[in-house]
């Protein structure tokens, strides 16, 4: 069964990742220490895609 989105924004937090609010349903994370973004999108309740 796949994660949600919340749980994978959970484990995004829990790692020290932050979070900066996007368009729609997208939400962009980065860490203060790594370069990059992560981009999740959909909303909590959703199933994450693979790729996610």
């Amino acid at each position: 069964m796949p994660k949600k989105i919340r749980e994978l924004k959970g484990l995004l937090l829990k790692t020290g990742f932050l979070c900066e609010p996007g368009k729609g349903s997208h939400t962009k994370w980065f860490h203060p220490l790594l370069t990059g973004k992560v981009v999740l999108s959909g909303k909590d309740g959703a199933d994450a895609k693979l790729y996610q």
